[in-house]
C-alpha cells in the first residue's frame, strides 16, 4: 500500500507487520495535513506456503479469476487468484446460520430475524423492545486467522 501501513496479501486482506491481517480500518478525519511515510517494501507473502488460501472452505483462492490485462497491475489476492463471489456466498451462509440460532417460537425473536435481513441489506435497525438485542454472526475468517503474520506480537 502506498501509505506504508502494510501490503495486500494473498488472502486479499491488508497485512501489517505488527498485527498481520487482524486489523480493521475505519475513517479518520483531520483538519490538518498529514504526511505519508511512503510505500513499504513489506511483503510477507513472497515466500509463504499460503496457509490462508489452503484454509478457505469455499476455495475462493483456487482459480485465477482476474488478469493484469483486464485490471492492470493491482489484482485481488496479489495475482488475481481471489473469487469474491464465493467468499460473499460463504458470508451470506454465515449470516443465515446466525439467524437460524434465533428461536422461531418467540414472536419477538421472529421480528429480530426479519430485522437481521434488513440489517444485512441496509442499515442497523433494532426492534422496538426494552429486551436486549442479541445477534452475532461468526464470519468464516479462516484466511485471516491462518496467516502467521502478526501472531508473534501477542497483540492479536
Amino acid at each position: 500500500m502506498h501509505a506504508g501501513l502494510g501490503c495486500i496479501g494473498k488472502n486479499n486482506l491488508v497485512i501489517t507487520p505488527e498485527y498481520g491481517p487482524r486489523i480493521r480500518f475505519r475513517a479518520l478525519l483531520l483538519n490538518k495535513q498529514a504526511k505519508s511515510t511512503g510505500p513499504s517494501e513489506f511483503n510477507p507473502c513472497k515466500n509463504c506456503g499460503e496457509p490462508c488460501r489452503k484454509a478457505c472452505p469455499v476455495n475462493a483462492f483456487q482459480d485465477t479469476v482476474y488478469s493484469a490485462m483486464a485490471l492492470g497491475h493491482i489484482l485481488p489476492g496479489i495475482d488475481g487468484t481471489y473469487d469474491p463471489v464465493s467468499c460473499s456466498s460463504k458470508m451470506e451462509k454465515d449470516i443465515d446460520e446466525a439467524a437460524g440460532m434465533i428461536s422461531m417460537q418467540d414472536k419477538n425473536q421472529q421480528e429480530i430475524r426479519q430485522l437481521i435481513g434488513e440489517f444485512e441489506k441496509s442499515h442497523l435497525k433494532t426492534p422496538n423492545s426494552d429486551e436486549p438485542f442479541i445477534y452475532c454472526v461468526k464470519y468464516c475468517r479462516k484466511c485471516e486467522l491462518s496467516c502467521p503474520i502478526g501472531e508473534a506480537s501477542g497483540k492479536v
